[in-house]
């Protein structure tokens, strides 16, 4: 529900409903599945994501073409992926002052820019001018 934008991750392990998912409540439906979710845009460019990658995440013990450590790194490449892509979600709906903070804090950890102190009156007087 959350790739449908039913839901929205707040943080770990929690969720609120967004207003697509208050509409789709009030319907006063029984049931919501895969073909009901399949009308939202959303989902279904995660399941066409999905199929792409299908079986690079999968650990199947009785493939002989794969070696341990093989299926270690389709295991891991796959949490990175989906890491990724939740990560880029929760980016994209916060708000202009935590993009740019997350930006900053990104540079400074990357080396660039100078100190978080410098970063943070350069943000200051960017927020001086916009006012």
């Amino acid at each position: 529900m959350k790739k449908s934008g039913l839901l929205e991750s707040t943080r770990r392990g929690y969720f609120r409903i967004t207003d697509r998912g208050m509409n789709v409540l009030n319907k006063g439906l029984a049931r919501i599945d895969v073909n009901f979710l399949e009308q939202f845009e959303e989902f279904r460019q995660f399941r066409a994501l999905k199929h792409t990658k299908e079986g690079e995440g999968e650990i199947d013990e009785g493939d002989p073409e794969k070696t341990p450590e093989e299926a270690l790194e389709s295991a891991y490449r796959q949490l990175r992926d989906n890491l990724a892509n939740d990560l880029l979600q929760q980016v994209k709906s916060c708000s202009p002052g935590l993009f740019e903070k997350i930006v900053v804090e990104l540079l400074v950890k990357m080396g660039y820019g100078g100190s978080r102190q410098d970063a943070g009156r350069a943000i200051w007087k960017n927020q001086g001018r916009r006012n």
